[in-house]
């Protein structure tokens, strides 16, 4: 008998921490949503008024009172206010309110109006950049006085008002702490009461959410190679965010497993294992664990590996990864960023107009399929609402992760001129056989068109005359993405030293699309096909095709930049060829914009310069922010990305220096090889880059990295 009391007390035991397990997670999920910062916002009727010192109207006269944002310390992207009033006093209707479209220029949901409620939801947009950080008018709301009151009545916050943040400081919650109602009183006049005109009813509707498929566990060869994983996903759990790292998210996902994608890469930069498996959430850590299986096959080795899973961006796991063949290999937590909805692994206007047509808490969605509902639902509650879209435009803040500097481009570092070259973050050392062969002739293979998507893409090629592979240089012009052609080619010029050619390099001198002909991404997308082309002809001209390099000026520079960086972006690989890579594994950039959305953004900019930025991405608009990041490399910087050799000038008035020591600091924060050369007095190029020291320089990088 006390053997069976000790039982079920014991029962009882586990009962009761699972119910108390229960209610601290509710209580959790609850705590998440309501929780403010140190810093939080308010919002007021005004004009100021009180019970004793109300507004005072009279009926059949307009009454208008306006809403106030105060942010305090945060930084507020979106508000939702529902305001509640007495419809037997006031009478309201959808021309009711007037919204501050400056301040907010989209309307994410709403107006509703209907009897006694008025209800809208609106933001700064899809770039952080404009985040409210002072007291703002939201918008202001006329009523019509219909009957008389004997005391004043209230025009209030209903219990769904609420103010997001993309503060660094604030979680990705209601940070509102505090509402002033108005007071209106209405005195008898000569006008008759006007009919109360019926409002329109919304009708919210709930996402369905699908109930988790539990995923029997496959049978594992004892022999394989097991990755142990633990994810911290965006927005879940203890994942933070971009603008938070410890910023709390929904712990109680309705999604407790997800399928995930793993790359495994070999020191050469193959990939040589893609697996998938199952990692499932763990409530007590608010992370997902799981372990993949890697098959027999792989062998024991310093590998990195890549992890995917939507909708995140791809992300690669820190560090490098010594795997040993036929045991379990705990890798380090890797966080993944959340906002890659529409599967193309970028963040951009694509996934937020998905993210916009799916928006669902006042009113029914107005464009969603079945698939979007639960890729939408970044928060992954059930719902798309106001905590998805923050959560995007929180993301949006810092696309590359953890390890980026934070340090805007204005504000980057002042380099002194008489600093030349930055230090490369690790020893520049050379392995394997230089493929270099000094030559006093080459052959020239003039007007080989690469792509047929315009008539323009065509490139030359210099070949030295040697039996050897011979390493390759593909070079793109400058000319603020309308001008200049294949013609314009450093490396094959003779600048009182040897061509790129004598020294031993094959050089491809190759056009693009102007952006009178084609907006980006086409200028890119020729880059790609070039490269591709190449890789594709590469014995029949006898080079060496497992590494190449790219070295462009200004907008040249740009677009190698992007080349170096988007190697995982698939969606720019379009045309001829796609059968091969068009990976690069060495960028030169003399003095190419890496971040367009802060060189169209600041005051200084040229106006030349401008112009050709907004023509080059089709036209100002609400979204040329969001177009400018997607088309600038600092978007796409990670880990494995190829080594730098940047060069840039002074007093350069077209592209500041700020842009390119960003992107010397992002390198090497990175340990990415980076050698940052400033030349003294130089503005936007000029006779000094082609100092034969630096042309020497730049060959020695080349040569290091594509042997």
């Amino acid at each position: 008998m006390r053997k069976k009391a000790i039982v079920i007390g014991g029962g009882f035991a586990v009962m009761l921490m699972g119910v108390i397990l229960a209610v601290s997670l509710t209580q959790q999920q609850q705590e998440t949503r309501s929780r403010a910062a140190s810093g939080s916002a308010t919002l007021a009727i005004t004009p100021d008024s009180t019970t004793e010192n109300p507004v005072t109207t009279q009926v059949g006269n307009p009454v208008s009172v306006d809403i106030i944002l105060t942010p305090g310390q945060t930084q507020v992207s979106l508000v939702t206010f529902d305001i509640l009033y007495d419809a037997s006093v006031l009478q309201a209707n959808m021309g009711t309110i007037v919204l501050n479209n400056t301040a907010f220029p989209v309307t994410v949901e709403g107006p509703i109006a209907e009897s006694g409620k008025l209800a809208v939801t609106v933001s700064i947009g899809s770039d952080p950049v404009n985040a409210i950080k002072v007291p703002t008018k939201v918008g202001t709301l006329t009523f019509t006085a219909i009957a008389p009151t004997a005391s004043a009545t209230n025009v209030t916050f209903g219990p769904l008002t609420k103010v997001l943040s993309v503060g660094a400081s604030d979680d990705n919650v209601n940070v509102l702490t505090g509402t002033t109602p108005g007071y209106i009183v209405v005195q008898a006049g000569p006008t008759s009461t006007p009919t109360p005109t019926p409002g329109i009813d919304p009708f919210p509707t709930t996402i369905a959410t699908p109930s988790p498929t539990l995923t029997a566990a496959p049978t594992v060869d004892p022999r394989a190679t097991i990755l142990d994983l633990t994810l911290l996903l965006h927005g879940i759990g203890t994942g933070g965010d971009n603008a938070k790292a410890t910023a709390g998210g929904n712990p109680q996902p309705n999604r407790t497993q997800r399928t995930v994608t793993v790359n495994i890469i070999n020191s050469n930069n193959k990939v040589v294992g893609t697996k998938t498996g199952t990692v499932t959430y763990n409530p007590l850590a608010g992370t997902f664990t799981g372990k993949i299986d890697a098959g027999v096959g792989l062998a024991s080795g310093s590998y990195t590996v890549k992890i995917k899973t939507d909708p995140y961006l791809k992300t690669l796991v820190p560090g490098i990864q010594k795997l040993t063949a036929g045991q379990v290999n705990t890798l380090p937590a890797t966080t993944l960023i959340s906002g890659d909805i529409n599967k193309d692994n970028s963040i951009n206007i694509l996934d937020y107009n998905i993210l916009s047509g799916c928006y669902s808490d006042l009113q029914p969605a107005k464009s969603c399929t079945a698939a979007n509902t639960i890729l939408a639902d970044l928060t992954d509650d059930g719902k798309i609402n106001q905590f998805d879209y923050n959560l995007f435009l929180r993301e949006l803040t810092n696309r590359s992760g953890e390890s980026n500097p934070t340090t805007a481009p204005t504000q980057a570092t002042t380099v002194a001129p008489s600093q030349q070259v930055s230090p490369s973050p690790t020893p520049v050392t050379q392995t394997g056989t230089s493929l270099l062969q000094p030559v006093s002739t080459y052959t020239s293979y003039k007007n080989l068109r690469y792509s047929n998507a315009s008539t323009r893409l065509l490139l030359d090629l210099y070949v030295p005359d040697h039996s050897g592979v011979k390493p390759l240089l593909v070079y793109i012009h400058g000319g603020f993405w309308s001008s200049g052609s294949k013609d314009s080619c450093p490396p094959i010029q003779d600048y009182g030293s040897k061509t790129f050619m004598h020294r031993g390099f094959a050089v491809a001198c190759i056009n693009y699309r102007y952006s009178s002909e084609a907006i980006y991404p086409a200028q890119i997308e020729d880059v790609k096909a070039s490269i591709r082309y190449l890789r594709a002809n590469a014995s029949q001209y006898g080079l060496y095709d497992t590494k190449i390099a790219v070295w462009g000026s200004s907008a040249g520079g740009h677009l190698a930049a992007l080349a170096g960086t988007t190697s995982d972006i698939t969606a720019y690989d379009k045309g001829e060829n796609l059968q091969y890579s068009s990976k690069v594994d060495a960028v030169v950039d003399d003095f190419g914009p890496i971040d367009l959305e802060a060189l169209l953004s600041s005051p200084t900019t040229d106006p030349k310069g401008y112009a050709s930025g907004v023509k080059l991405l089709g036209g100002e608009g609400p979204d040329l922010y969001p177009r400018a990041r997607a088309a600038s490399a600092r978007t796409y910087i990670t880990a494995d990305d190829s080594p730098f050799f940047i060069v840039h000038g002074s007093i350069d008035r077209i592209v500041p220096l700020s842009q390119s020591q960003l992107l010397d600091e992002t390198l090497r924060n990175l340990n990415i090889p980076s050698q940052l050369n400033i030349i003294s007095g130089m503005g936007h190029g000029g006779a000094q880059m082609f100092e034969p020291a630096r042309l020497s320089a730049i060959a020695l990088f080349l040569d290091t990295y594509i042997r």
